[in-house]
């Protein structure tokens, strides 16, 4: 016997690799780890949870553990708009982010939902805080009050697709998160004809 320990990479194929090296520490790893290669593991041996690395980009790591834990930077994003009427062909569509440990400028992420390629605005956002995935609602098109629910992940750039729908469409609207249990919400906003709401509507992000 060679002692030799392997894992099984591939269910379907049975086919058996050397288990790769594992770094070990009593904390978790940080999202500016930055190890060699996809796939590293980080054994935490304090709370048992093992992390694999989905994406190795400089600073901008990506640190999943089999417990559901997220590991990555801190992004944020803001979408949607409506610019100078002067401005051209400026995206009002647009969602953007930024990474909130370190100075620069904002990058682009991707676009909202083209519904009819024009600005939406006065929409409100909030993330579930637990897998990632960040919720737009409502907003004013060609003042038209809109009742979409869009989504994103966060972690992975690109464009908005339709999660769902509000009760009604709604301009200026707030949404919030607990963070804690994958539960968003939107609350008030402006409804058609003119009138205020005071309705609270939540969804499971996730």
């Amino acid at each position: 016997m060679s002692g030799e320990v392997k894992q099984n990479t591939s269910v379907a194929s049975g086919a058996i690799a050397v288990a790769p090296t594992a770094t070990e520490s009593a904390s978790d790893p940080a999202y500016n780890t930055n190890p060699e290669d996809v796939g590293s593991e980080w054994h935490n041996t304090t709370t048992g949870e093992i992390f694999i690395c989905n994406d190795n980009t400089t600073d901008n790591n990506l640190w999943v553990g089999q417990k559901g834990t997220r590991i990555s930077t801190t992004r944020a994003l803001f979408g949607g708009g409506y610019g100078n009427p002067g401005s051209g062909n400026a995206n009002m569509r647009s969602i953007d982010y930024f990474i909130i440990d370190t100075i620069g400028n904002a990058t682009d992420f991707g676009d909202l939902v083209p519904m009819n390629n024009v600005p939406l605005y006065a929409l409100c956002a909030s993330d579930n805080g637990t897998n990632g995935r960040g919720l737009f609602f409502g907003g004013s098109e060609n003042v038209v009050y809109m009742d979409t629910i869009q989504y994103v992940n966060i972690a992975s750039t690109g464009g908005a697709d339709t999660f769902g729908y509000l009760s009604q469409g709604l301009f200026g609207p707030g949404a919030c998160s607990n963070a804690t249990n994958d539960r968003v919400c939107k609350a008030g906003g402006v409804t058609q004809p003119w009138a205020t709401s005071n309705v609270i509507e939540y969804v499971t992000a996730s």
